[in-house]
């Protein structure tokens, strides 16, 4: 039974499956959520929701002592909430249509990517593991609140300006440069990762090789800095219609201060255990705006 249970766990294709099957109840439990909590506030019922669906699971990630089942939650939960106030709203401006066209096309860019690096149930984020082994008996505690809830927490300030633009449901030329924006932040991630791809093909047996091609050449994390202008232009495109609604850049706010002090910092610690000279290339190269030093 164990070793059975080791095989499953040891498969891509099976993990793929069950973790796509427990993502397809989370969402299911969230439409019911959706159509029977009578709350007047549709941020405080998004919060609920998105609440209940970061618990739910977090008991599979204790089932199968991985916490890294939580990793597509960032970029399938956005799009799962988006989609469900538009059906909701029945929105009819192409400024509002092209927006969410740009949102699917980031989630589905970072759920893929999440896919191709996915290896199977056994691997779990060595971020996670690192945070076990220092934590020990705190671990518990730091998988639900830290790993689980918190990332939950920035996901949605950030998502907040999404929601309020596609619940105002109105048009505003001036839109569509936050549209463009949020745009470019993906083009960003999408050029990024062929970089990556083609690091790879380069270096399939000495990944000791630092990467600094391509957008790499002028940024540290241009991926990172896609996702970030992504979330800004997101903003943006909802306060050319909600002006009143400018405190909602705080969830954009704390996403960028998220990236620069905490997931950049532990990825180049790590970085710098193995990459040659790669403190020269953190001399020569921004960490994020990509311009020359």
């Amino acid at each position: 039974m164990i070793y059975n249970m080791n095989k499953i766990k040891e498969s891509k294709a099976i993990g793929l499956i069950i973790i796509s099957v427990i993502y397809l109840l989370s969402i299911i439990l969230q439409v019911v959520l959706f159509n029977i909590l009578s709350i007047d506030s549709l941020f405080l019922k998004i919060f609920i929701i998105d609440i209940i669906a970061t618990i739910f699971i977090f008991i599979f990630s204790l089932i199968f002592k991985n916490a890294s089942i939580y990793d597509p939650y960032w970029s399938v939960e956005p799009l799962v909430i988006l989609i469900l106030i538009v059906l909701h709203n029945k929105i009819n401006y192409p400024v509002v249509i092209s927006f969410v066209i740009v949102f699917i096309l980031w989630s589905l860019r970072l759920t893929i990517n999440w896919g191709i690096s996915f290896k199977n149930l056994s691997t779990q984020d060595w971020r996670y593991t690192m945070l076990k082994e220092k934590t020990k008996r705190l671990y518990p505690l730091v998988n639900l609140f830290g790993i689980h809830l918190f990332p939950t927490l920035v996901v949605y300030l950030a998502l907040l300006p999404a929601i309020r633009f596609i619940d105002i449901n109105y048009t505003n030329y001036v839109s569509y440069i936050g549209v463009g924006i949020m745009l470019l932040g993906v083009t960003l991630e999408i050029i990024s990762d062929y970089d990556i791809f083609e690091y790879h093909k380069r270096n399939k047996d000495d990944r000791r090789q630092i990467l600094n091609t391509g957008l790499w050449k002028y940024s540290r994390h241009p991926n990172y800095l896609g996702e970030i202008v992504f979330w800004y232009g997101s903003f943006f495109a909802m306060l050319a219609v909600s002006f009143s609604s400018w405190y909602l850049c705080i969830g954009a706010i704390i996403n960028n201060l998220m990236f620069v002090f905490v997931s950049i910092p532990m990825m180049e610690n790590r970085l710098k255990t193995y990459k040659f000279n790669y403190e020269k290339y953190q001399e020569d190269t921004r960490m994020l705006l990509p311009f020359k030093k």
